[in-house]
């Protein structure tokens, strides 16, 4: 199936509790969608990982970064 065609009937789809009836472009409602889920859709994201990570990331550069220009700063700067 190409992306401009749609499918001809309306999707079925089985929710933990009870069956949800999907209409192709057309959105589910928050109920149909926590129907759907099992619940809050964002609950099972690592968001400790996703938002973490990459501010660990930045720390870690930023550190290293430091640690150079200190290098650099004491073998050009103090010539002993």
């Amino acid at each position: 199936m190409s992306d401009t065609q749609k499918p001809d009937s309306d999707v079925t789809l089985q929710a933990a509790t009870s069956e949800v009836q999907a209409t192709p472009g057309v959105a589910l409602s928050d109920g149909e969608l926590d129907a759907v889920s099992g619940g809050d859709a964002f609950s099972s994201l690592p968001f400790g990982n996703l938002v973490g990570g990459p501010l660990n990331a930045v720390n870690d550069a930023n550190s290293k970064a430091a640690n150079v220009t200190a290098d650099f700063i004491n073998k050009v700067g103090f010539k002993p």
